[in-house]
């Protein structure tokens, strides 16, 4: 069973050093769920997370340049 489109959920905003842990435990869970799929969701599945990381990378990128975090 598969939930298409679900991203990884939003993380709160602690410590940096709490963050990447945060980030870490959230990705291996996406994985490890992807990695229970049928292969041909899989694709899909590993595509929305690529674009959903790009997205928050890009936002990250967007704060620091502008003073934030």
């Amino acid at each position: 069973m598969t939930m298409p489109d679900q991203q990884m959920p939003e993380r709160p905003q602690p410590a940096s050093d709490e963050n990447a842990a945060i980030d870490r435990a959230l990705i291996t869970s996406t994985l490890q769920r992807i990695d229970e799929l049928p292969i041909d969701q899989r694709a899909v599945e590993y595509e929305h997370l690529y674009a959903d990381l790009s997205r928050r990378l890009e936002q990250a990128v967007g704060q620091t340049q502008l003073g934030g975090r």
